[in-house]
């Protein structure tokens, strides 16, 4: 995956295809996929967020699963 953290590239929707593939791949409703989801997004995914987006994560309110939402003009998606 050719993210910010690679290349100093931004997202694009290549990039969310990838995240999309990287965040099928773990179990997002165990604590240990949330420090792997936490240090990922922080390295990989953070630095690449277009100018003008938001990108929030964490732990869901219910307490039982992760979850990564990049939102602006030309990113809207949630991962859960």
């Amino acid at each position: 995956m050719a993210l910010a953290g690679d290349n100093n590239q931004p997202v694009t929707a290549q990039d969310v295809s990838d995240i999309d593939t990287w965040w099928a791949s773990k179990d997002r409703s165990i604590p240990h996929g949330w420090d792997d989801a936490d240090g990922y997004i922080r390295t990989y995914i953070m630095p690449g967020v277009p100018k003008g987006h938001t990108c929030k994560w964490g732990v869901n309110e219910a307490g039982n699963g992760y979850y990564l939402t990049i939102s602006g003009d030309s990113i809207n998606k949630t991962w859960s």
